[in-house]
């Protein structure tokens, strides 16, 4: 009889703690779990961008010729898509073109060299607040060289050549990025490549600009 007696106080306890919630809904208990408790976006649609890159790239040759390294404006775009932090793009790097002039047994040698590259680059970018997130990543590519060489000496000779050489590229590349609206991100980087194996490589610092559709 006793332990029916004091599960009926228990029962009416609750009854009453019930009502006074719903008539005083601020005295709720705090909702401690949630279907989204951390508030994490749980949009993982695919989002396209496109982005512009702007820099110097100093070009570094080790193939013998003893030309000596170089550095130009470059130009960088990219169309991509981004999963939530991981970016998926094609792009098209214009490495400027390059000129040396050089003077070797009284002969005036000239080469110009014209760099293009295209290829698949993947970057995953790392969220530390709302802001500003790292990123690292690694591109691989077709690289196009043009090239034009003269030779002229006191005597009056003259002679030049041009061919174009195609070479696969590889990179890798990380900087930092900030948003400063949900469509629009700027942020500055470094890149390291190899244009030509290990005959041509690149060290490029960077600024851009990535726009959001």
């Amino acid at each position: 009889m006793g332990k029916l007696l004091i599960v009926m106080a228990i029962c009416c306890w609750g009854i009453s703690l019930v009502n006074a919630t719903m008539l005083f809904p601020q005295y709720r208990m705090p909702q401690i779990f949630s279907h989204n408790p951390l508030n994490f976006s749980i949009d993982t649609s695919p989002r396209p961008y496109t982005q512009f890159d702007f820099g110097t790239t100093r070009l570094i040759n080790n193939d013998g010729q003893y030309l000596p390294n170089k550095m130009i404006f470059s130009r960088h775009v990219a169309l991509g898509a981004d999963f939530t932090g991981n970016r998926i793009g094609l792009y098209f790097t214009n490495f400027g073109r390059y000129k040396w002039q050089i003077t070797k047994n009284l002969v005036d040698q000239q080469v110009l060299v014209d760099i293009n590259e295209f290829g698949l680059s993947y970057t995953r970018a790392i969220a530390i607040d709302s802001i500003l997130k790292p990123y690292v990543g690694a591109r691989i590519g077709y690289t196009h060289f043009k090239l034009r060489k003269t030779y002229s000496d006191i005597g009056g000779g003259y002679l030049a050549q041009s061919g174009e050489q195609n070479h696969v590229s590889m990179g890798t590349f990380g900087g930092l990025e900030a948003t400063l609206s949900p469509n629009f991100t700027i942020g500055i980087g470094v890149e390291y490549g190899r244009l030509r194996g290990n005959d041509t490589t690149d060290l490029t610092t960077k600024a851009f600009a990535r726009t959001y559709f």
